[in-house]
Parts: C-alpha cells; sequence; structure tokens
C-alpha cells in the first residue's frame, strides 16, 4: 500500500511540473509571427528617426550620391568591356575543355566495354578527373560502357580532323584571350579604389545606421511619399557602390581562373587521349592518321611593365604609318573590345528579352491551360453532379413504383381472398340448405315449425349476405 501511495505522489508531481511548464510557455512563448507590432506614428522616438531618414536622404547623402556618380559610370563602362574578356576567355577553356571531356569518355567507356582491371580503370579515371577539374564547370561523371562499333564513336573517328582543329584553334586564341583579361583588370582596377573611397564616405557618413533605421517597421509604415522617394534613392546608389565592388571581385577571380586553366598543357593530354582511343579502336572505320594536336603554352608577357610604361610611337620607313608600343596600345585594345562589348551586351538583352517574352507567353498559356482544364474539370464534375442526381431520382422514382406495384398487388390480393371467403360462406350456406332439404324429405313431415324453420335460413341467409356486402 505503501508503495502505491508514493507512485500516486510521483505521478501528482509529474503533473504539477507539466502545468506550470505549460503556464510559463502560454505566458512567455514566442509571439505568434503574424501579429504584427502596432506602430504608433506620434511616438516621440518614430517622429525623430522619420526626421533624420528625411534630413539625410535630402541633404546629407544628396551630396555623396552626386560625387559618388562619376566613379559608378566610369567604373561600369570598364566592367562592361572586363566581363567581356573574362566571358570569352572561359568560354574558350570550355570549349577545349568539352573536347577533351568527351574524348575521355568515349575511352574510359571502351576500356570499359571490354572489362580490363578494375585497379587500372580507377587509376585512370583518377587521372583523367584531375585533368578535368581544372575547368570549371566540368565534370566528369562515370562513363558508361561502349563498344568501338557504337555510331557515337564512328562519328567522332570520321570527325577526328576538325575536333583537333577545333582543339588547336582554341588553344592558339585563348592566350590572346588572357592577356585581353589580364590587361582589363590592370586598366579597370583603379576603379576599385576610387569606389572603395566612396563607401568609405557613405560609411564614415553612418549609411549603415541609416540603413537599419530605414528598415525599421516603424519607419516603413509611418515614413510619407517624399521620404520613402529618398530613402528608396539613397538604398539604390548605395548598392550601386556595392554591386559595383562585388563585380570587379567576381570579373578579377574570372581572370584568375582563366589565367591557370590556359597555363595547362592540354594538346599533351589531348595528344595522349587520341592515341589511346584510336590504339583501342583501330577497326573502327575512320580517319587512321591523326593530325597534329598543338602542344604548349604560351609564355604571359609581364603585362605589369608594359602598362606602366610609357608609350613609345616609331615610324616604318617603308609605309610611313606610325606604330604605337606600350600601355597606348593595349588601350586601343580595350577600346576596340569595348565596342564588342557593348554590341554583345545589346545581343544579350535582346535574346534576354526574346526569352522573358517567350516566358512569359509559356506562362500565359499555361495559365490559360490551367484555366481550361479546371473549367473541363467543373464541367465534368458538374456532369457527374447532374448524372448522379438522374440516377438518385430514377431509382426513387423505381422504387416509389415498385412500392406503388406492390401495394396494389397486396390490396387485389386481399380483394381476392375476400371474394373467396364470401363464395365459400355462400358455398357453404348452400350445401347447408341442400342437406336440410333432403332431411326434410326424408322426415315427410309437413309441420308448420319445419315451414317456420325454413323461412328463419332464408331470413338469415338474406342478414347474412347484407352485412358481408
Amino acid at each position: 500500500m505503501t508503495t502505491m501511495f508514493v507512485q500516486l505522489r510521483r505521478v501528482v508531481y509529474l503533473l504539477v511540473l507539466l502545468q506550470c511548464v505549460c503556464v510559463a510557455y502560454a505566458v512567455g512563448g514566442p509571439a505568434d509571427p503574424e501579429e504584427k507590432e502596432e506602430v504608433n506614428c506620434t511616438d516621440e522616438k518614430v517622429l525623430k528617426d522619420l526626421k533624420d531618414l528625411a534630413d539625410y536622404s535630402s541633404d546629407h547623402y544628396k551630396k555623396l550620391i552626386e560625387q559618388a556618380g562619376h566613379s559608378l559610370g566610369a567604373a561600369e563602362k570598364c566592367l562592361q568591356t572586363w566581363r567581356y574578356d573574362v566571358s570569352v576567355c572561359n568560354e574558350s577553356i570550355t570549349r577545349i575543355g568539352d573536347v577533351v571531356n568527351t574524348t575521355v569518355h568515349f575511352l574510359y567507356g571502351v576500356r570499359k566495354f571490354k572489362k580490363l582491371e578494375v585497379k587500372s580503370l580507377k587509376k585512370e579515371q583518377s587521372s583523367w578527373v584531375g585533368l578535368l577539374s581544372r575547368v570549371v564547370g566540368v565534370e566528369l561523371p562515370d562513363p558508361q560502357p561502349i563498344e568501338c562499333g557504337d555510331p557515337r564513336i564512328k562519328e567522332f573517328m570520321d570527325n577526328i580532323s576538325n575536333k583537333v582543329g577545333e582543339f588547336n584553334a582554341s588553344v592558339e586564341k585563348v592566350a590572346e584571350l588572357v592577356k585581353n583579361a589580364r590587361s582589363s583588370r590592370y586598366i579597370c582596377t583603379p576603379y576599385r579604389q576610387g569606389l572603395e573611397f566612396e563607401r568609405g564616405k557613405w560609411k564614415d557618413a553612418g549609411v549603415d545606421w541609416f540603413l537599419d533605421i530605414a528598415k525599421k517597421n516603424s519607419s516603413v509604415v509611418c515614413m510619407d511619399n517624399a521620404t520613402r522617394e529618398g530613402v528608396a534613392t539613397v538604398v539604390t546608389e548605395y548598392n550601386k557602390i556595392v554591386t559595383a565592388l562585388d563585380d570587379i571581385s567576381n570579373a578579377s577571380a574570372g581572370t584568375q581562373v582563366c589565367r591557370l586553366n590556359a597555363g595547362v598543357d592540354w594538346g599533351e593530354d589531348f595528344g595522349r587521349l587520341l592515341g589511346d582511343l584510336r590504339t583501342e579502336c583501330q577497326d573502327t572505320p575512320g580517319q587512321k592518321s591523326l593530325p597534329e594536336v598543338k602542344k604548349g603554352v604560351v609564355q604571359e608577357k609581364n603585362l605589369r611593365e608594359y602598362l606602366k610604361s610609357d608609350t613609345t610611337s616609331t615610324t616604318s620607313s617603308r609605309s610611313g604609318t606610325t606604330e604605337t608600343s606600350g600601355k597606348a596600345e593595349y588601350i586601343k585594345d580595350f577600346d576596340e573590345r569595348t565596342e564588342k562589348a557593348k554590341q554583345r551586351k545589346i545581343e544579350e538583352d535582346r535574346r534576354r528579352d526574346a526569352e522573358e517574352e517567350a516566358r512569359k507567353r509559356e506562362e500565359a498559356k499555361r495559365v490559360a491551360d490551367e484555366r481550361a482544364r479546371k473549367e473541363e474539370e467543373a464541367k465534368r464534375v458538374a456532369d457527374e453532379r447532374a448524372r448522379k442526381e438522374e440516377e438518385a431520382k430514377r431509382v426513387a422514382d423505381e422504387r416509389a413504383r415498385k412500392e406503388e406495384e406492390a401495394k396494389r398487388n397486396a390490396e387485389e390480393k386481399a380483394r381476392k381472398e375476400e371474394e373467396a371467403k364470401r363464395a365459400a360462406e355462400m358455398a357453404a350456406r348452400e350445401e347447408e340448405a341442400k342437406r336440410e332439404k333432403k332431411t326434410r324429405k326424408k322426415d315427410g313431415s309437413s309441420s308448420p315449425a319445419l315451414a317456420h324453420s325454413s323461412l328463419i335460413l332464408l331470413v338469415l341467409f338474406v342478414l347474412g349476405c347484407t352485412l358481408v356486402c
């Protein structure tokens, strides 16, 4: 008994503790995220925040916006060309990687089909992964087995000359593309310093404090339209500075990636892979002799010294034209690429607009199809509902008809039973009358009592028929 009371006491303690926890959570628990704080726009602190936002956006930061405008415009113009150079350079590296990647897939797939030693395959695969990992975005998934007679292998063998030609052209071009990207980096890097100086002035002017106040719920709710427009302008212009600095960092990283990838002797690896594939599939129709693969890496120039040196001009004795070297030469090339960058941006914008228009049309078509599908579904549901209602009505009518027929049959049966009963009673009475008549004939009695008995029977018969009817 004592043990039971101890256990009950423990249970009571646990229940009390649970109740305390529930009460504490209900009182001090997290607030409903959907419940917004009620804002008092006449509060003294809120009014001070609104005044600071209005004053700083209309006066203090207005000067900083004007000062940063020139640096932003020049930096964006330079960045447009730099981004173009980085994009073209890495596209060329990717084309080189794609050719090598295709060769690796076919060679590894053929060897896997022939079921060579797993150990050697793993070793070769590790080597190829290391080779292709130099190209950003190029991966080497595990190729599936493929035989030399596969149409894809035959097509590749027939077009080896074209593949090698594309490879050699990309390798020859990539050195020049790396030089362009590097020269753009040297030309555009000074703009980073200017933008960082501008951002420093914004920081000193308390832009972080300004942005924190602008993000407050009370500020968002209570700002008038004029203050809201001024704050939006400040935020937009400051974000332009931050974005431009990020773009410079990304362009610098892209330049370094292209530079490192271009420093690889792709030709040596590619030539070896092609030779191995040719050996594995020597019976496959196609070009027997392999074209020469361009090998070696073009040594980089010390652009820093070129771009720091003064411009020199020499006049050719033959043509009489003036040749420019040094920094001016790179500036001239940079300006020419600027026009290409502008044209490419126009084409990209046009393509982007076309894609956006196509996306909108596709979205509109999807919405229309979805609306039509829903309407069709609603019609189907309505038709199904009407069919079920019609079916239910038919079943109800059939049930009522059967009930009516059953009732009519029951009444008909009762009527026939009643008629049969009356006929049986009448037959019984007639039979009784015949028996009495026979009895009277046998007795030969014509007493008045017997005559009266027959009369009484007749009266009773008539009364009985009357009651029955």
